[in-house]
């Protein structure tokens, strides 16, 4: 390579050219090896790396089936235990279980599902302990239930429980969370479920008779024919809940949010409703028969053949509400909002309507006997009602005689 280099040059300088073009050879020789062996250690490492992930794959397979193995060995240790004549026993295993669910979410439907089952069992042989207190073991699974429901599932959605026919009777569920729950059929009587969220849960001929329920949420639910006699529902949450043919004989709705509600047939005689919102509910042939409905809203409500008779209505809303057919004989409606309600063939005997606006709503053909309206706001152009006069000043009806 360095004779190439220099076989043009004079034979006087060809010496000294021969040894730098040596020099230089050497130089391209030595950058040529360097070339291998930088590429020798670049395949080398890349061939390591391959294997090093392979190992770490393999690794990482060999430690989850070791999880899953010993995850299957505390399952079914728990599933052993669960079923122990030992009380104490079961509830390790409740708590083991619980653990099982948290460690290994793909076990989670199955957890719920074997403790909500163990809940509906037990509860159907006895609900309290020899001394008549509810039992630690049902206190301590839906404890676990509850706080098992405000985690996701892997799919994200929390798994609904089915506690259906479960005996609950006097129990502490303060808070508990129990979201879409199948409640059917079961007796939560006395129980105490102030602050619990019962959104969406199924609760169709279950028994809440003088259960606690204030401040719960029960959005959505279903509480078709449930015995409700006495339930405490202060500042509840019910909107759009259906209850239908409930009964709720002297329930406690008082600021509660029942909009859009169906009630239909519904029982609520003597049931307390101050304040409560009722806006746009379904109230077809339920029966308010002296219920205290004092500031409630039944804006636009739908309550046509409804059974009003006696109830107390004294500053409520019912603008636009559908009251067709409805009997509203001795109800006290005094300063009551009634602007467009419909009263067509409405039993107003003796009904109570002093200071009420009665703007935009049609008396022609009621049978007014005993029907106050002293102070009461009408139409201009509608007639005043026999033995009342129009006051020029306000525009309110005073008595002629």
């Amino acid at each position: 390579m360095a004779s190439h280099d220099v076989h043009a040059v004079r034979a006087s300088a060809r010496g000294v050219q021969l040894r730098v073009a040596l020099d230089a050879a050497r130089g391209r020789l030595v950058q040529i090896c360097g070339g291998v062996l930088a590429l020798g250690a670049f395949f080398y490492t890349a061939r390591n790396y391959r294997v090093a992930q392979q190992q770490s794959e393999l690794n990482r397979r060999t430690l989850q089936l070791s999880v899953q193995g010993q995850m299957t060995d505390r399952y079914s240790k728990a599933i052993e235990q669960i079923g122990a004549a030992e009380i104490e026993v079961r509830i390790g295993a409740l708590h083991a279980l619980e653990q099982v669910a948290r460690d290994a979410p793909g076990n989670y439907a199955a957890v719920v599902d074997v403790i909500s089952a163990y809940v509906r069992h037990r509860t159907s042989e006895t609900d309290v302990d020899l001394a008549g207190r509810p039992r630690e073991d049902i206190s301590t699974a839906m404890t676990i239930i509850s706080s098992l429901g405000t985690a996701a599932t892997p799919a994200g959605i929390p798994r609904p429980v089915n506690l259906q026919g479960s005996r609950l009777t006097g129990y502490d569920l303060t808070g508990t969370h129990l979201r879409g729950a199948n409640l059917s059929g079961a007796d939560l009587s006395r129980a105490q479920l102030g602050g619990a969220d019962l959104s969406g849960a199924v609760l169709v001929g279950a028994v809440l008779t003088e259960t606690e329920m204030a401040n719960a949420n029960l959005s959505g639910a279903t509480l078709t024919r449930a015995t409700m006699t006495g339930v405490r529902l202060e500042d509840a949450r019910l909107d759009q809940a259906t209850l239908c043919d409930a009964v709720l004989m002297t329930a406690h709705l008082t600021s509660a949010r029942l909009t859009r509600a169906d009630l239909s047939r519904a029982r609520l005689h003597n049931a307390r409703l101050d304040g409560a919102d009722l806006t746009g509910a379904l109230l077809g042939g339920a029966d308010f028969a002296d219920a205290v409905m004092n500031q409630a809203v039944l804006e636009d409500a739908t309550a046509p053949r409804a059974n009003l008779s006696g109830a107390k209505l004294i500053e409520a809303t019912l603008a636009g509400a559908d009251l067709t057919g409805a009997c509203l004989s001795r109800a006290d409606l005094s300063r009551s909002n009634c602007t467009n309600c419909r009263l067509d063939e409405a039993e107003i005997y003796d009904a109570v309507f002093d200071g009420a606006d009665m703007r935009g709503v049609h008396l022609r053909g009621l049978s007014r006997l005993g029907l106050r309206l002293d102070g009461a706001i009408t139409d201009l152009g509608q007639q005043a009602p026999d033995g009342y006069l129009r006051d020029p000043a306000t525009g309110r009806l005073i008595r002629s005689d």
